[in-house]
Order: structure tokens, then sequence, then C-alpha cells
């Protein structure tokens, strides 16, 4: 889903849970738990990466690299989960028990998962904080 659809979403969401407490139904929460998948580069496979990068024509033509390094070697799938990150007061990263086990001649990506907790006075500044990021610029009228 493409990271301009989350903006509008998250903000009918709140909307949504504001309409159910005015009518009395039970939607006053203190946290919301984000689920979402992260995956990991090894530094081999991260230099590797970032080498691809540098010789694409699209890097050349921005003039930097779409990537930044990750601390921990561990990226989102999603956009929008660096703001979540932010907003969060706890995070876990965790491996999936059904994943095969990765070495040396294994191919693909080294998938794992993500929760992280966000407080519920702390969702409409998130929301506006992705909205801000992510916001679709309106196009340029005729020339």
């Amino acid at each position: 889903m493409p990271v301009q659809v989350i903006p509008p979403m998250y903000k009918m969401l709140l909307e949504e849970i504001d309409e159910a407490i005015e009518d009395g139904e039970p939607y006053k929460f203190t946290h919301y738990l984000f689920i979402s998948r992260v995956y990991r580069l090894t530094p081999a496979e991260e230099e590797a990466f970032a080498i691809a990068q540098r010789n694409s024509k699209r890097y050349k033509s921005v003039g930097n690299s779409q990537i930044g390094r990750s601390k921990d070697g561990v990226y989102g799938f999603h956009p929008e989960d660096e703001e979540i990150m932010q907003h969060a007061t706890h995070a876990v990263t965790y491996s999936f028990t059904n994943a095969p086990p990765r070495d040396a001649e294994s191919v693909g990506l080294d998938l794992a998962g993500r929760v992280m907790l966000v407080p519920a006075e702390k969702l409409k500044a998130l929301a506006e904080r992705i909205e801000e990021t992510y916001a679709v610029s309106e196009p340029s009228k005729g020339a």
C-alpha cells in the first residue's frame, strides 16, 4: 500500500474512535499496538546494497542513498514505521518461529516482525506527523 494512503486512514481511525467515545461505546484505549514486518541485513548485505544503489541511475540523479544505515541491521518495510517508532514507548523486534535458518548460501531476506506500543495520547500527534511527512503534493496547474 502506498505510504500516501496511510495519513487519511489514520485520520479516519481517529475520527471513528472519537465518534464511538461520544456515542458511549467502550473505545477509550490507553495504548495502541502496531504490528509490522521488518527485515535484517548482514553488514555484507548492507554493503552490497549500498554499492548497487550507488551504481543505479536513480541514485546518480538524486545524489544520495535511498537507504540509511541501521544501527542494528534491521529495516522496516513500511516508511511510516520510522515515525511510529519515534512515538512508541516500547518496541520489540522478534524472529518468526517458522522461518528457515539462514546461512551464507541463503537467498532472500531475513524476515522478522516488530510490535510497537504507542500511548493513546500520542496517536493524534503521530497521525499528524505522518501526514506532514508523507503528504501528497498537489499537482501543479497547467503551464
